[in-house]
């Protein structure tokens, strides 16, 4: 019966990461959670030795847009996808790695 909850309760997390195949779509999908300033969905596509460096992104007040350029994959687990915020032309990275099969968003220090 626990197992059954534990399922039901874990199913709606699974569904949303799981739609998130590709490093690309991980990281589309974690910006428009920032946009909309979602902190609880885009934290869902952070790995979880990143949660620190995605606490201080709670902080900032002002709303930002994103828009996701282009991606380079480094190896099968490892893809580093580049992006510009409030069409500054200025492009910017994050990293995107795979964990357990699925797409993380990797945060560090200077992602704050």
């Amino acid at each position: 019966m626990k197992m059954q909850r534990v399922i039901l309760l874990a199913l709606p997390l699974l569904l949303l990461i799981g739609c998130a195949t590709t490093a690309v779509s991980t990281a589309r999908k974690y910006f428009a959670a920032l946009e909309e300033r979602d902190f609880e969905t885009a934290k869902k596509f952070v790995a979880s030795g990143s949660y620190e460096a995605f606490e201080w992104l709670e902080l900032d007040e002002e709303k930002h847009t994103y828009k996701v350029l282009r991606q380079e994959e480094a190896s099968e687990t490892e893809s580093t996808v580049y992006y510009t915020v409030d069409g500054n032309p200025t492009e910017r990275t994050i990293k995107v790695v795979k964990v357990d099969d699925l797409w993380l968003v990797e945060l560090s220090g200077e992602d704050k």
